[in-house]
């Protein structure tokens, strides 16, 4: 009775979820009073720039073009990109941020995969120098103009594909390299690419961040499908199962399979372990976990932690971890949000 009550989709998970967002205790003033205000008509011009740019783009070749309007699914995502994100943003990702690459200092961000802005955003407004890269250029087209809305003159956005990092930035060197919500949208080549890449242009002692990405080891699909066991499918057969999931639109959208639609699959969101991250740094580079966010607002955000104690979260890590038991705790979450320290 308790898994059903407390099942991905129930009406009193969804309360545990939104009170451990919102009852949080982790932003200090110092950081809330750096928050930036747009005017409500920059607001009005970030959300035409969504609904006309962004999220026809990012659905486009699909049978659903040009019908969006009316559908509530449109809707939510449409907040999200104008509102939420940078909400969950400010109060759980820049305090964490915080404790590895201190805003006080003015730390230089590389942020991969920079999506509509929100990240760079909430980073750039604490006084960082973020430079944001995604390979979307809708996305970019978004961007730019949200760091201008926000007054944000320390912030600069790239097009271009993460796999070509020395490209794209050329000589500089980061305090901090980000991959928020990313890594699951590329490709077996790309993520490893862009991961590697990453990895030869920071300085030893730095951070990569890895953010926000569902872990393929994880037994409940909550990002793409939300399904049970999806991400442990081989693709092929995932894309044939897609048609079953209850989230719309995914739910329609691939039925012929061929290389095309398999890479807008993908693109939707495959997952990630540390499998990957193993195969891009190779043997020889020495990294340990420094941090993981789960962690970190456990132990200031009490809503937080009844969810997880609720929901049996903590019992299923501890399984998965034990058949890896020389593996960080972190790569055994529901998602990954993880910092690591190059040591070599």
């Amino acid at each position: 009775m308790l898994n059903k009550i407390l099942h991905a989709h129930s009406p009193i998970r969804r309360k545990l979820a939104f009170l451990s967002r919102h009852f949080n205790i982790t932003v200090s003033p110092k950081l809330r009073n750096n928050f930036s205000q747009p005017t409500p008509d920059g607001i009005e011009q970030l959300r035409d720039l969504i609904m006309r740019k962004y999220l026809p783009s990012w659905y486009s070749g699909t049978d659903l073009d040009g019908h969006f309007d009316s559908e509530e699914w449109w809707r939510i995502d449409l907040e999200n990109h104008l509102f939420r994100r940078l909400e969950m943003d400010r109060y759980r990702f820049v305090p964490w941020i915080d404790r590895v690459a201190p805003f006080k200092k003015n730390p230089t961000i590389l942020e991969v995969g920079c999506g509509t802005g929100s990240a760079a955003v909430a980073m750039a407004e604490q006084g960082a120098d973020v430079v944001a890269i995604d390979a979307h250029l809708e996305a970019i087209e978004v961007s730019r103009p949200r760091a201008q809305i926000h007054g944000l003159s320390n912030v600069s956005f790239i097009y271009g594909n993460a796999q070509n990092l020395w490209e794209l930035v050329g000589k500089r060197r980061f305090d901090l390299i980000v991959f928020f919500a990313v890594l699951e949208h590329m490709t077996l080549k790309e993520c490893k690419s862009s991961l590697r890449a990453a990895w030869e242009i920071l300085p030893k002692g730095k951070h990569i961040c890895i953010t926000d990405t569902p872990n393929r080891l994880w037994f409940y699909d909550a990002h793409t499908s939300h399904l049970p066991f999806f991400n442990w499918l081989p693709d092929e057969l995932a894309f044939e199962y897609s048609k079953r999931s209850s989230r719309y639109p995914f739910n329609m959208r691939f039925r012929e399979l061929n290389n095309d639609s398999m890479v807008l699959f993908i693109r939707e969101g495959r997952g990630v372990s540390f499998h990957e991250i193993d195969l891009a740094l190779d043997d020889n580079c020495k990294y340990k976990i420094i941090s993981d966010l789960t962690g970190f607002l456990s132990l200031r955000n009490p809503a937080m932690t009844l969810k997880r104690f609720l929901v049996g979260a903590g019992r299923r890590e501890k399984l998965l971890n034990s058949y890896a038991p020389d593996r960080h705790r972190s790569f055994f979450r529901e998602s990954l949000d993880l910092v690591i320290e190059k040591l070599d």
